[in-house]
């Protein structure tokens, strides 16, 4: 039967991951273990290139997408960095990997097999495993306003599995302990998250 070992938001710092699934009990041996990345693999730490070996090579590892590797998808796309990748720190990423100069075209060949194998969710008998939350519909009054403004009001997507790119990205960012206590899991199922702080969820249930 398989055992999970789950892991959210590692953002580059590998050892601290290692000794974690090490702690855990984790063996690379045993057919039996798999592992579940909830996304932001890279940007902040500085491990970006363990990371990238280690989502290359290990062995039943199941990758969820996180807002960090949308960030790095959309840098690779423009092929120049903005102000926001640097203060997000998908541009130090982008230095580890490809040194000074940060070369677009190598980063490129390097990440795209990566983040296109990785997944929006995994679902099993009784757990979604995602980055933050699954999708929602999302209201403004009637209005059009880009996902991340504020303002907005949420409310339950029946058919949320095949949702959107769009649609994905706005549940990426959004407050999962927030979606959580607005109700906006009618599966039946336990959703499992990384992205925000615990901290956050402790404040809320006590």
């Amino acid at each position: 039967m398989p055992k999970f070992f789950v892991a959210g938001d590692v953002h580059g710092f590998y050892d601290e991951y290692r000794k974690a699934l090490d702690a855990a009990g984790y063996d690379y041996t045993n057919e039996d273990h798999w592992l579940i990345l909830l996304g932001d693999n890279f940007d902040r730490g500085p491990q970006a290139k363990k990371m990238v070996e280690w989502l290359k090579n290990a062995k039943r590892l199941i990758k969820i997408k996180g807002n960090h590797e949308d960030l790095l998808e959309d840098m690779i796309a423009r092929g120049c960095y903005t102000s926001f990748d640097l203060s997000n720190g998908t541009l130090d990423t982008a230095l580890q990997l490809t040194g000074e100069c940060a070369d677009f075209t190598d980063l490129s060949l390097m990440m795209r097999p990566i983040l296109r194998d990785m997944y929006n969710y995994f679902e099993t008998k009784n757990y979604i495993f995602v980055h933050s939350w699954i999708p929602t519909d999302v209201h403004y009054e009637g209005k059009i306003k880009p996902w991340y403004q504020e303002g907005k009001t949420l409310t339950w997507m029946e058919d949320w599995r095949n949702a959107n790119d769009v649609e994905w990205e706005e549940a990426m960012w959004g407050n999962p302990f927030k979606r959580w206590q607005e109700g906006l899991n009618k599966t039946g199922k336990t959703i499992v998250f990384g992205h925000w702080h615990c901290s956050t969820g402790h404040a809320m249930l006590h």
